[in-house]
């Protein structure tokens, strides 16, 4: 760096300037001069700090080899000076301010804007460029424009001088906008999220797993983990991230979640319970995911998603039984012929408008949501008259799609139709509560199996004579609103007097041995009546069949329940602590259960938190030093899973942050990014500085963040 200069010193440079005016105040365009003597070169760059860089202009500058130089430069430099004597460019800044010892790391005659000058035109913003960027140019000018503020009177500080040559790198460095620096600031962000997570996880002792794939739109397959436990009074399910999957063999998976487990630091043994859809490949007793997850840590319970195991009930009534096969496949075509043309979806709208209904959108059926059959049945019925209208609208224009509108609007007002939607409108109305309370974050198994228990009794109880009766009348007057005929037998059915005749052998077969007449198709009457009981029965017969796995164990679990008959019995808690004896001790349990369940008693006036089982175990964890296994159990029974919703949550996000516009994205920067999304209030509450320092330390800048 250069000397400090004095005022005194500074005032006398000044005075010595003014003595040698005729350089200093050379005019702005000057004729070609030949310049010899010693002492009008001496003249002919700036002598003193406090003269302006001479920058004259030319007519015409000399040319070598065919270049010469142009003044264009003085815009782009505005330190530069020329040298009419030698045709040469030098650096103010350098020539008064820079330093005369060698600089560490300095290129070979980096020094020539100072001394000799520099002439080779061809080069020459190449040249000026380099040297703009060395230590030496850089210190000069913060020099050069210290020295012109106090000149001036100005009381800038140090650090505001300095800010000039901060700036010129931050121009250069400080944007952090390359891929690189985004990827590492996502990186920051996402890997301060899992730390929490992970902190909160270890703090809790006990977790489960959750684990999905999906296809993104990229065609990669992408693993999602979510994990489950109890963590200040709540049952919390956060997402780890997600990982391209190449492999998805029973083997690979399983291996890659003891793997991506073990490096996040915990303990696989402290897994409870495991939950995946009912895909083979997890599911599979011998060699799936869940069994080779058993084999080393025989305590973590698989349990079959609750939601999916709920869609397989209806998708496989309705595979079973034609009537309702038809009637859905009617429903989607009925959805498909209206929303997948433009101008029937307007005349739909308009047909609502004119019968001064709220505008509702069609639902398709999706065998994989269960909530989409119900939507779609109820919409039909609650949008019936305006189906009709775009049907007979259709059907009179002759367009494309008549023949068709006309074969729909024959099939919808049909009366089997309307008792098939009346009467399917009315099961699936029973089912849509527990559909939703499945989709719950944080939902135990107890609650869930209560809902599922009252839904199947509903389920039964509608099996009925009376039952029939309502659905029958229903359809009825349903029939009677929207303008359709009653069939002659319907509607003796509805209003018969008497029993039907019972049905006679021909006596065309007097002859013979009569085992059965099943080549007789039942009466119309009675077989809507048999395909409604039909359902039902299937219904029920898969509820049971579905919902039974692990049934000893969900059975025992009915102890941590306040709303149990079964709250508390020391016989299921042992029956469940023999499960997880490993983390139990067995010994101390059946005392500890006695007591806590005398404890319990004495606050149950005074307890306003409802019937979950998070309330008795907060309870107990007040006093955690009296009940420890007591309080483990509590921990183990609500952490045990209940569906994947938070997996396929997840997975909307994904559709979000990987769009069409993003698929060739990175698979750690996809995983990061969606860490951000679904923790948006944990990311909203970090301290941005301690990110920065983070990111700061991820590797050198050429740029410092901090000190």
């Amino acid at each position: 760096m250069s000397s400090v200069v004095t005022p005194q010193q500074q005032q006398e440079e000044t005075i010595s300037c003014e003595v040698m005016a005729p350089a200093a105040n050379m005019p702005a365009k000057l004729d070609n001069v030949n310049v010899s003597s010693s002492s009008e070169r001496e003249r002919d760059l700036s002598k003193c700090k406090s003269e302006p860089p001479v920058q004259p202009v030319l007519k015409e500058y000399p040319k070598k080899n065919s270049r010469r130089f142009t003044p264009e430069l003085y815009k782009t430099y505005a330190w530069l000076e020329y040298s009419v004597q030698t045709d040469a460019l030098f650096y103010f800044a350098c020539r008064h301010f820079a330093s005369t010892s060698l600089v560490a790391g300095e290129k070979s005659g980096a020094r020539i804007f100072i001394d000799k000058g520099y002439s080779c035109w061809k080069n020459v913003r190449t040249r000026l460029c380099d040297h703009s960027e060395s230590k030496r140019h850089r210190s000069a000018v913060v020099a050069w424009a210290y020295f012109k503020s106090v000149n001036a009177g100005q009381k800038t500080s140090i650090a505001n001088a300095i800010n000039v040559n901060r700036s010129a790198e931050k121009r250069r460095y400080g944007h952090y906008s390359s891929p690189h620096n985004q990827n590492d600031m996502i990186r920051v962000f996402g890997e301060k999220v899992k730390k929490i997570i992970l902190e909160e996880v270890k703090d809790a002792r006990f977790f489960a797993i959750l684990v999905d794939e999906t296809k993104d739109l990229s065609k990669k397959e992408q693993l999602a983990i979510i994990i489950r436990y109890v963590h200040d009074g709540c049952i919390k399910e956060r997402a780890l991230g997600t990982w391209h999957m190449k492999e998805l063999s029973a083997e690979a998976l399983a291996t890659f979640l003891f793997k991506e487990i073990g490096s996040m630091g915990l303990d696989i043994q402290l897994c409870v319970g495991q939950c995946y859809d009912g895909a083979s490949v997890m599911r599979g007793n011998v060699s799936g995911v869940q069994a080779r997850i058993k084999d080393k840590v025989p305590h973590a319970v698989y349990i079959h998603c609750y939601a999916h195991r709920l869609n397989l009930v209806l998708v496989d009534t309705i595979s079973d039984i034609p009537q309702m096969s038809e009637f859905f496949y009617l429903v989607q075509t009925l959805y498909s012929f209206i929303a997948n043309s433009n101008t029937r979806h307007q005349l739909f709208i308009d047909a609502q408008t004119h019968l001064e209904q709220r505008v509702l959108q069609l639902e398709r059926t999706c065998n994989t949501r269960w909530l989409y059959w119900y939507r779609a049945v109820q919409k039909i019925k609650l949008r019936f008259e305006a189906i009709l209208a775009v049907l007979e609208a259709t059907t009179e224009a002759r367009a494309d799609g008549s023949i068709e509108a006309a074969g729909l609007k024959l099939k919808i007002e049909a009366f089997p139709f309307l008792l098939h939607l009346t009467a399917m409108e009315r099961i699936l109305r029973i089912t849509h509560g527990l559909s939703e309370l499945l989709q719950e974050r944080g939902l135990a198994i107890p609650k869930a199996a209560t809902l599922i228990k009252s839904t199947k009794s509903l389920l039964e109880k509608m099996r009925s004579e009376g039952e029939w009766q309502t659905t029958l009348k229903s359809a009825s007057a349903f029939a009677a609103k929207v303008g359709v005929d009653l069939p002659g037998p319907a509607e003796a059915i509805a209003h018969r007097p008497r029993p039907a005749r019972a049905r006679m052998v021909s006596t065309l077969l007097s002859s013979f041995v009569v085992d059965s007449t099943s080549g007789q198709r039942p009466q119309t009457q009675d077989n809507d009546k048999i395909v409604f009981y039909e359902v039902l029965d299937r219904f029920i017969f898969e509820f049971t069949r579905r919902f039974s796995d692990n049934e000893g164990l969900m059975h025992a679990i009915q102890a941590f329940d306040p709303s149990s008959s079964h709250f508390m019995d020391v016989d299921k808690m042992e029956e469940f602590a023999c499960h997880y004896e490993m983390h139990i001790n067995t010994d101390l349990l059946q005392a500890q259960c006695q007591s806590a369940q005398a404890f319990l008693k004495m606050g149950d006036e005074d307890d306003e938190t409802g019937d979950s089982m998070l309330s008795p175990l907060a309870k107990l964890e007040a006093v955690s030093v009296a009940f420890p296994e007591v309080i483990k159990l509590f921990q183990i029974a609500a952490t045990l899973p209940v569906s994947t919703a938070s997996n396929e949550r997840f997975f909307s996000v994904l559709k979000r942050v990987k769009d069409y516009l993003r698929t060739t994205m990175g698979d750690d920067r996809l995983s990061h990014l969606m860490l951000m999304a679904v923790e948006q209030r944990l990311v909203k509450s970090f301290n941005l500085d301690e990110l920065v320092t983070d990111f700061a330390r991820l590797r050198p800048r050429r740029f410092p963040l901090s000190d």
